[in-house]
């Protein structure tokens, strides 16, 4: 069984990212982003109505770090250190060894081979440091880009699963994308 422990927060970087903790300076990017229901067509998440659900949110996801339910990081442009997105290893089953990866990118971000690098350093992360013997992502059937990323990575489809959402009324199919740890392959 895993035993994961996220302090102190580990930070990764490439020549150009940096993967960081949310801080409470990137509340505006939150919300610019979280506000603009054009940055959630394949998804139903709530869309924020004022920068204090932001920080809200910044104290959420630092607190569910802290205590080890998943690991959250912002993508970051090493030099400004301004946001450029964010990724995470969450839904963590310690018994079976295996995490969900989530992931976005900031308007005007995209095509820039930021989340390829970002989704690098977090599987490396997955697999090598917390040990993980299968990551897997869930996404829109209608969200090319995030399939061909996940496709370019070496994910493979495992299945499609239907949710419905009560509070909105929306049903949404999913394709269910999977990645095996080599390492734990070898081993058995």
């Amino acid at each position: 069984m895993l035993k994961i422990d996220f302090t102190p927060f580990p930070m990764l970087t490439t020549d150009v990212l940096k993967l960081r903790q949310l801080e409470k300076k990137d509340a505006e990017y939150i919300y610019n982003f979280r506000s603009d229901k054009k940055n959630f067509e394949f998804s139903d998440i709530p869309i924020y109505q004022n920068i204090a659900e932001a920080y809200d949110y910044i104290e959420r996801v630092n607190l569910n770090v802290k205590e080890n339910k998943f690991i959250f990081w912002s993508i970051a442009n090493r030099e400004t250190d301004k946001i450029l997105g964010d990724i995470s290893i969450w839904g963590i089953n310690l018994k079976d060894n295996h995490g969900e990866l989530g992931f976005s990118l900031y308007p005007g971000n995209t095509g820039k081979g930021i989340m390829s690098t970002a989704l690098k350093q977090v599987i490396n992360y997955g697999f090598e440091i917390i040990n993980l013997e299968k990551i897997e992502a869930y996404t829109s059937i209608l969200n090319q880009k995030a399939i061909s990323m996940l496709e370019k990575q070496g994910f493979k489809k495992l299945k499609e699963v239907e949710e419905y959402n009560k509070e909105s009324g929306l049903q949404t199919t999913y394709a269910v994308y999977f990645m095996l740890n080599k390492k734990i392959l070898i081993k058995k």
